[in-house]
């Protein structure tokens, strides 16, 4: 049955959502694999294909993450055919179900993340964002502020352990909470 336009919307809505998750998936079971923009891609083109299937009101990332699976297995059998190491079939299951983490879950990470983030000093701040919010190298940030190089990459990592530390104390509270 075909989809509304208003599903239609909903599910591209939904595939722009996940495509960090996805992507993050596929790179769990493929680490150092240059080809996983392809494998990304071929998992966009069978969600989009088998858009129809898809049940509104279920888990949009595990079915997702099924097909990205599937696509990643294709890609393993060819690597081996061709006779390129790959990663133990174990390992790659125990990585990937790391990743396989709720709609609700991930959710609250993110919140998490942005509320430990508004709990950073403005500089540190700064610094997270020129980082990782925009096209500009360190090098080039830390010429503009006039500070070395060296001492952001120290700063940026006392950063992520303090923005690690305060995540994970707001993921316990949250499991003591719900038990």
């Amino acid at each position: 049955m075909a989809l509304t336009p208003e599903q239609e919307r909903d599910f591209v809505g939904l595939l722009t959502k996940h495509q960090a998750s996805i992507q993050a998936y596929i790179i769990s079971m493929m680490p150092g694999f240059s080809g996983v923009a392809d494998i990304l891609q071929e998992t966009n083109i069978i969600l989009w294909e088998k858009r129809e299937v898809f049940e509104f009101g279920t888990n949009f990332g595990a079915w997702a993450n099924t097909v990205a699976r599937f696509q990643v297995l294709k890609q393993r059998a060819k690597l081996k055919k061709a006779d390129v190491p790959i990663m133990d079939e174990g390992v790659m299951d125990f990585l990937a179900l790391q990743c396989d983490v709720s709609e609700e879950e991930s959710d609250y990470r993110l919140k998490s993340l942005d509320e430990c983030l508004r709990g950073l000093s403005e500089p540190d701040r700064c610094l997270i964002e020129a980082r990782y919010g925009s096209r500009m190298s360190l090098r080039e940030y830390a010429g503009e502020i006039n500070r070395s190089e060296g001492v952001l990459r120290v700063t940026l990592y006392r950063i992520r352990q303090g923005l690690r530390r305060c995540i994970n104390g707001k993921l316990v509270a949250r499991s003591v909470q719900n038990v």
